[in-house]
């Protein structure tokens, strides 16, 4: 096999790895290969029309679109059932304080009626002694009275 050397000329500031590893094979179908998809590519390029263009970064800005719509749609939802979730938690929250609060105004109740029970019994025990005082007070005045008398 009879062998070729070719001299290819790149930009300064590119940078190649060392092709020393290849052998004249590998170098061919380096070549071929790249050469025959740059070509591939030019011509998909060239092919396409402005319209084309056009439509293409439209359909994918539709496919974008979409996309965000969807995400959108989803964030809605979302946000709607942690709504729904927060607003079970504060009803239940809110009910278990009316109940705690139901159940102490009952004691506070009770506990007001039983000290104005107590104090009714308490005047009332309060009154009869001040009868009683009042007529110790009494017996009193008539023994000094009957006594002082003689």
């Amino acid at each position: 096999m009879s062998l070729k050397t070719i001299q290819l000329t790149i930009p300064d500031n590119k940078i190649l790895q060392d092709m020393s590893c290849f052998s004249p094979e590998e170098n061919y179908l380096i070549l071929k290969i790249g050469s025959e998809c740059l070509l591939e590519g030019r011509k998909v390029v060239v092919g396409l029309t402005q319209t084309e263009i056009y439509e293409k970064i439209k359909n994918e800005s539709k496919e974008a679109h979409r996309q965000l719509e969807l995400d959108i749609i989803i964030e809605r939802e979302t946000a709607k059932r942690l709504e729904e979730r927060c607003t079970k938690i504060y009803d239940a929250q809110l009910l278990q304080t009316r109940n705690q609060y139901e159940k102490l105004e009952e004691a506070s109740n009770a506990m007001r009626e039983k000290l104005e029970e107590t104090n009714k019994t308490l005047r009332e025990k309060l009154k009869t002694y001040e009868m009683e005082n009042e007529l110790l007070h009494r017996l009193k005045r008539k023994m000094r009275q009957t006594f002082y008398k003689k």
